[in-house]
């Protein structure tokens, strides 16, 4: 999961395409990245102790086009360990002037179009990130690498929109997500028909970059769902930065979403400072949890440095911080380094 500084994937970016004067065979490309690092925690009322990380994925890219105008592309993301769930993201897509069609293994539009958050590299660690290395939540793509089918707007004065469907929700890694089509069916997950779109826009003026992002998600829910759950979920986020440095601020309404016996909202703000090779970074994440009287209440901070040492290798330190407001669980602390290898 390669997000950059926003989140804004590839998707969001460089989709209007110059028609070619002569068609291409597809060719293969190969890519990846790698993460090494050692940390040490003290999680769920332990005493601490040491751990080591070592995450990496391979990625199988194509890419060909027609006389027309038309690029056809995909990848197919590679675990480079074992894993329940092998095969990370894949997709096929045709695109154009039109835009680009995508069929596949992939976050939702809602995701895609998501600015506001600042992440570490590879969002190792994060004060609202995907990991939760100590209970901090992210519940911005529930439906995140389901099967299904995705459309992204040509980017047009900074305007970029998507919306994607996706047949059967929580399927990612399940037997026979891949090969056989995603019809519903009742696979436990309690999620149908998964609707979601998203926007963002962004520009730059005298110096000073400027972002802001929504999106939204629904879906169905079946019998196995509590009544009082509900599937919506909608999200805003920006950024403005200068000379350097950087602001970002995020905003979830998730109600129900995720669990389903919870619901309420997440608010992360960022900061972030870049200076030659360095880049000093970190913020707040507030988990609110209104449908369970805030039982569930948690408040995350997180700071980072990172130095690039050589094109495409950096060295990070970083720390990560929980706070439960209430209930059994004990506060959860990381820290640790961690090198980030792209190729």
């Amino acid at each position: 999961m390669n997000k950059t500084i926003f989140a804004t994937t590839a998707l969001a970016t460089g989709l209007v395409v110059t028609p070619l004067l002569a068609a291409e065979a597809p060719t293969a490309t190969v890519r990846g990245y790698v993460n090494a690092g050692m940390y040490y925690g003290e999680l769920a009322g332990t005493s601490g102790d040491f751990g080591v990380e070592h995450d990496s994925e391979i990625h199988f890219r194509w890419s060909g086009s027609s006389d027309n105008g038309l690029t056809f592309k995909g990848e197919v993301e590679l675990e480079g360990f074992s894993n329940a769930d092998q095969i990370d993201e894949y997709w096929t897509s045709v695109s154009g002037s039109f835009g680009d069609f995508r069929i596949g293994a992939d976050d939702t539009a809602a995701e895609y179009m998501e600015l506001g958050i600042i992440y570490a590299p590879y969002a190792k660690v994060g004060y609202y990130d995907a990991f939760n290395y100590t209970g901090a939540a992210n519940g911005t793509d529930s439906n995140g690498d389901d099967l299904g089918i995705y459309y992204i707007t040509p980017a047009i004065s900074g305007f970029t929109a998507a919306i994607s469907f996706q047949p059967e929700g929580n399927t990612d890694g399940l037997p026979g997500h891949g090969p056989n089509p995603a019809f519903k069916r009742n696979n436990a997950s309690g999620i149908d028909d998964v609707l979601a779109v998203g926007a963002q826009w962004m520009g730059e003026f005298d110096g000073v970059s400027l972002g802001i992002s929504g999106g939204y998600q629904t879906s169905d829910t079946d019998t196995l769902v509590p009544t009082n759950a509900d599937p919506d979920t909608w999200n805003t986020g920006g950024y403005i930065g200068y000379a350097g440095f950087t602001l970002a601020a995020f905003y979830e309404d998730n109600a129900g979403i995720g669990g389903f016996a919870t619901g309420g909202y997440d608010v992360a703000v960022g900061a972030s400072y870049e200076t030659g090779p360095w880049t000093f970074a970190g913020g707040w994440a507030g988990i609110f949890d209104t449908k369970a009287g805030g039982a569930n209440d948690s408040d995350t901070f997180s700071g980072w440095v990172t130095y690039a040492i050589a094109p495409g290798v950096t060295g990070t330190l970083a720390v990560e911080y929980t706070e439960f407001d209430a209930g059994p669980v004990d506060d959860n602390l990381i820290a640790g380094a961690y090198m980030s290898v792209s190729f």
